[in-house]
């Protein structure tokens, strides 16, 4: 039972750790992103599948609001309607946001990592 018990202990701090690596990577990358998804959300598949594909405000910037849509709308079976204004809220706060890294910065490639 010990040994079930470290490894309970083990595996909760560490999730703990990737979820404050996630969080920290998109503050620095996308940091508007958590209006979209708040709280919980930020960790749902719809926002770790979209931030994969694209991890940084500035990509989402030179987007199509349809590549946007169709990225949100194969995670789940969602009405279109919900996946369409999602990306049009994702795309507006894209303007908006102003990242701390550019673009080609390693800790885009880390989020883009991260988010798999």
């Amino acid at each position: 039972m010990k040994v079930l018990t470290r490894q309970y202990f083990y595996l909760t701090q560490l999730n703990v750790s990737c979820k404050n690596r996630y969080k920290r990577l998109i503050n620095i990358c996308f940091p508007e992103f958590e209006e979209i998804f708040k709280g919980s959300r930020i960790y749902e598949e719809t926002a770790l599948n979209f931030i994969k594909i694209f991890p940084h405000a500035y990509i989402v910037k030179e987007k199509r609001i349809d590549a946007l849509y169709n990225n949100l709308s194969k995670t789940n079976s969602r009405h279109d309607y919900y996946y369409k204004r999602l990306a049009n809220k994702i795309k507006e706060i894209s303007l908006n946001s102003y990242p701390r890294v550019d673009k080609d910065h390693l800790d885009v490639k880390k989020l883009s990592d991260n988010g798999s």
